[in-house]
């Protein structure tokens, strides 16, 4: 949901990353307790650093003191408005908060130093992906990816995100074909090379492997190919280790609610999701008037009656879908 408490007063960059440099912003402790937690909250108003509600809760206690109402969260980059008591979109001020989260993850993961020095080059790098017969769906989405922020430091900076396997060059041991790998190394190659361009082949093959629809040279669907491509690449890890990075970058929640127009109980379900389908309302663009089309309440279809555990019928209902958590990634 939009925030209507996020302004200019309580919104400040520049004194943000000013505290942030002044420590390591990955082992920043809280300011209180001093405790070392994943859980770290950073005031927006002021750059001061306290533990979420579910370790002593001082990023609350700092609200009250302060009424500094607005905090990130140092380690998903989800921002929390405290007045509304819930995670928050920065409306106007979203621009604003993307370029203060690339910053922190520079920060983060050291790889400010490396941005200079490529600003001070006089010619920038950049590396295409050469197309495969008709697939620029798929060179699409792998340069989204490979260019997006959070994934850029996980993968090159292991020392501050250790690389889990599938690793690197184990290309020869695997029985199966790893999507997980071939992208690794294309992340890699896409930022290490002296190359202009990069052949996405290898980790085209691997994706036939694993899904067969995609087998071939054709035009596909970029959306269904981002959907199995993170899929593939979560399954791959979480046999290896459980919450993998695919789903602490790109997982969202969603919460279904169903009313039944009867006597109006309600009946609530939360799903999780790694992209939404939005539809573009004739008359509107943005992507809040997007979103604003996607949460509003619809009643069921006479085809669709719902089976109410209240009436223990089936009654006429209106449903509604809503977002519950951002992921890192949007």
């Amino acid at each position: 949901m939009e925030c209507k408490h996020i302004s200019s007063d309580v919104f400040d960059p520049d004194q943000v990353l000013e505290k942030l440099s002044k420590s390591d912003p990955n082992r920043a402790h809280c300011s209180r307790c001093e405790a070392e937690t994943e859980t770290r909250w950073i005031c927006l108003q002021c750059g001061e650093i306290n533990c979420g509600r579910f370790v002593k809760g001082h990023a609350l206690v700092h609200y009250k003191e302060s009424q500094h109402s607005v905090a990130l969260d140092l380690e998903t980059k989800a921002l929390h408005c405290y007045i509304c008591d819930e995670y928050v979109m920065a409306g106007a001020f979203e621009e604003e908060l993307e370029t203060l989260r690339s910053a922190i993850i520079e920060l983060q993961s050291g790889l400010s130093k490396v941005r200079e020095k490529t600003t001070k080059s006089k010619k920038k790098h950049i590396t295409g992906l050469q197309n495969l017969g008709n697939t620029c769906f798929m060179n699409v989405v792998l340069q989204v990816m490979c260019h997006t922020m959070p994934l850029q430091a996980y993968f090159l900076q292991p020392l501050i995100s250790p690389m889990p396997s599938p690793v690197l060059g184990s290309r020869r041991q695997q029985q199966a074909p790893s999507i997980w790998t071939e992208f690794c190394q294309l992340m890699l190659d896409m930022w290490d090379t002296k190359s202009t361009v990069l052949s996405p082949d290898s980790i085209l093959r691997a994706v036939w492997k694993v899904v067969p629809s995609f087998h071939g040279y054709q035009q596909q669907d970029c959306q269904e190919f981002i959907r199995y491509l993170l899929d593939a690449m979560h399954s791959e890890l979480s046999s290896i280790k459980g919450r993998t990075v695919i789903y602490q970058m790109f997982q969202g929640t969603l919460v279904n609610t169903v009313q039944c127009l009867k006597c109006n109980h309600i009946s609530s379900k939360q799903e999780i999701f790694l992209d939404l389908s939005l539809e573009i309302p004739s008359d509107k663009s943005s992507l809040i008037d997007c979103l604003d089309a996607f949460t509003q309440i619809e009643k069921l279809e006479k085809s669709e009656l719902y089976d109410c555990e209240s009436c223990k019928q089936q009654v006429s209902a209106t449903k509604q879908m809503k977002l519950d958590k951002l992921p890192t990634v949007r």
